[in-house]
């Protein structure tokens, strides 16, 4: 019941083109564009161009819509969250990845959280009007239910989704990396990771906190390679205890040695200047010249 001028008829057309992939955004845009006009408005101006731009257009509006439901989850939900759409999307040459359904026990061992902290997450991104996972939010979520993203629409245009496809595709060479250098040296041909290449290992470790079940997805060497992680930081760590000790140690020995040389030439001092001193002092022994009188 609602009026729309021609001019955005006129864009949205346009934007669309022939594209039919296209279609599930403008749909999108055009839901979020008029709740806009029905919150803003009194029902009767027609839904203009200024409402659809105020929601993103088709361009941002599905990434403003998903960021939404982002900033209702907290600090801690928000790193599960970046994992749980990682897990969700197949990295590989197509740009965006591909979707990867996955049972929700399986992404529960993934994420290394239970069914209770992850479900409630799940929640907020299938709520109504959102859809952004599947199944919808009427179907009760178990152990087999499979979770997945409602359509690659969301995986090309949500911008926090495109940034942690990244971070994952990151995250997979560096893992990749590790289990390669693992088996290097188990098998003698190489050594342990030193700096700067351990620091950024470890930061990666830190930072994403690999499980055994992300890491099998990408490689089965997960055990290896992170026993070589911790062999590899636990060396360094030695050798940085090692140097600390040798360079204690040898300050202490220029210490010494300065004291030494301090002690020296203050006694050197002493005998330069007792012996200037002696020399100042007269002879007693010396013979007095004679007083010659004229006669």
């Amino acid at each position: 019941g609602a009026k729309i001028s021609l001019q955005l008829v006129s864009i949205l057309l346009n934007e669309v083109g022939d594209n039919p992939d296209q279609l599930p955004i403008l749909q999108h845009a055009l839901m979020r564009t008029y709740d806009y006009w029905s919150e803003h408005t009194n029902g009767e101006a027609p839904i203009t161009i200024e409402h659809y731009q105020s929601v993103g257009k088709m361009e941002l509006a599905l990434s403003y819509h998903a960021d939404e439901a982002y900033y209702e989850l907290t600090e801690e939900q928000k790193i599960i969250c970046a994992a749980l759409f990682k897990s969700l999307t197949e990295t590989g040459t197509v740009v965006g990845g591909v979707r990867r359904p996955t049972k929700l026990l399986e992404l529960c061992e993934l994420l290394a959280v239970d069914k209770d902290t992850l479900i409630p997450i799940i929640n907020v991104f299938r709520q109504h009007g959102r859809s952004f996972l599947m199944p919808s939010l009427e179907i009760e979520l178990y152990d087999e239910s499979v979770i997945d993203i409602s359509h690659e629409s969301l995986m090309r245009v949500w911008v926090r989704l495109i940034d942690w496809f990244k971070e994952e595709m990151n995250s997979a060479e560096i893992y990749l990396k590790l289990c390669k250098d693992a088996a290097s040296y188990q098998e003698g041909k190489g050594s342990l990771l030193i700096n700067p290449e351990l620091a950024i290992t470890l930061k990666w470790r830190d930072k994403q906190r690999p499980t055994e079940g992300w890491g099998t997805r990408y490689s089965i060497s997960y055990v290896r390679a992170i026993n070589f992680l911790e062999d590899s930081k636990r060396k360094f760590d030695q050798n940085v205890i090692f140097k600390n000790l040798e360079q204690a140690k040898r300050i202490k020995r220029n210490k010494t040695f300065t004291y030494f040389v301090a002690i020296a030439s203050v006694i050197c001092l002493f005998l330069a200047t007792y012996s200037w001193l002696a020399k100042q002092r007269p002879n007693p022994n010396a013979k007095q010249p004679r007083n010659r009188t004229n006669h």
